[in-house]
């Protein structure tokens, strides 16, 4: 009962560093110093954290973070820097709460912190990245501030209750196994559209290809009619499609034959295709501040498909609305809005 007292102390402080390390630090460290906590049989290696240098050390790096993680995109820059600390750091923890135990005992122990933190700073980071497409700075103060009540609740709890700890860890760890797909193309979604926002200003022509990825260009081609070429592709990642999903990355090509449009793209390793619309549609181009986006109306069934568009191909992003204006039947109306509304 003890080892599983002080695997579960480890995995719920490392799953709390991977938020905040130096904030789970200081918040057992002081209070351990205040005797406000007061340490179950076989968890005293956690007094080595009550030493004054130490919580006083990770308060100091915890301030910084505070003002840090409430700026919009700064808080993503940090959370950047902190990919490979946060894991090493509740690593380290980890083999304090674990003192001297077994050496199997402080391996694994170090591999579930470390694990469990990787999870959580995942979970934030792309959390950050998905609040950070709305330039307003009001929801990352409230979640900033949500995810500090959560450290400083949950430190306390796991150094009470350890096996309570282990148990929401392991909980969390199986929704994240479900969810890490998702979550791992949201954020590289959000980062490739951050790199186009900072190259914005270098591309301003034109960049409709014929081109594709030769993988892509076999398995579209399967889908193609009789002498229908490429006329044109762009680079985009979906936001919606039935039957593909969000945050795809591939392409948006359109055909010789009329009203022929397709998504092509490549998700968990298999490349996938999608015809887009063949019949009576409109688009609407709506601008947003960090990418632009296309949704796809079909007559009958309302909004089919969105498409996202890194800022650097905003050119021939206009471009395609321009050909689609004149291309597609009987008569189609292509909006445009200067504010984009996020959808998840």
């Amino acid at each position: 009962m003890e080892t599983l007292e002080l695997l579960g102390a480890t995995m719920g402080l490392g799953a709390l560093s991977g938020i905040s390390l130096y904030l789970t630090v200081f918040v057992v460290g002081f209070s351990l110093n205040m005797g406000w906590l007061i340490l179950q049989p076989g968890l005293e290696p956690l007094e080595a954290l009550a030493e004054p240098w130490i919580w006083t050390l990770a308060l100091v790096f915890y301030l910084l973070e505070f003002f840090a993680d409430k700026v919009p995109w700064v808080d993503s820059l940090w959370d950047a820097i902190h990919t490979i600390i946060r894991p090493v750091g509740a690593m380290f923890v980890s083999i304090t709460v674990l003192g001297q135990t077994h050496p199997s005992v402080e391996v694994l122990g170090a591999l579930l912190a470390g694990g469990a933190a990787t999870t959580t700073h995942l979970t934030k980071s792309g959390t950050r990245l998905l609040i950070n497409s709305s330039p307003e700075p009001v929801s990352n103060v409230v979640t900033s501030v949500f995810e500090d009540v959560i450290v400083v609740v949950g430190s306390i709890l796991t150094v009470r209750y350890p096996l309570y700890a282990m148990g929401a860890v392991i909980i969390f760890a199986i929704i994240f196994v479900f969810l890490a797909p998702r979550i791992f193309r949201m954020a590289k979604a959000y980062w490739i559209f951050v790199l186009g926002k900072l190259n914005v200003n270098g591309s301003r022509q034109s960049e409709l290809k014929t081109y594709l990825p030769h993988e892509f260009d076999i398995a579209l081609r399967r889908l193609f009619g009789v002498e229908e070429k490429v006329e044109w592709s762009l680079p985009c990642l979906t936001g919606k499609l039935k039957g593909v999903g969000g945050h795809v990355r591939g392409y948006l090509v359109k055909t010789s034959a009329r009203n022929r449009i397709y998504f092509v793209g490549k998700k968990s390793f298999r490349v996938i295709t999608s015809l887009v619309t063949s019949d009576v549609f409109k688009v609407e181009n709506r601008e947003g501040f960090l990418y632009d986006e296309l949704v796809f109306y079909q007559e009958t069934a309302g909004v089919f498909g969105k498409f996202r568009f890194s800022k650097k191909h905003q050119v021939s992003v206009k471009q395609v609305c321009q050909q689609l204006e004149q291309d597609v039947a009987p008569t189609p109306v292509v909006a445009s809005s200067s504010s984009l509304q996020q959808v998840s």
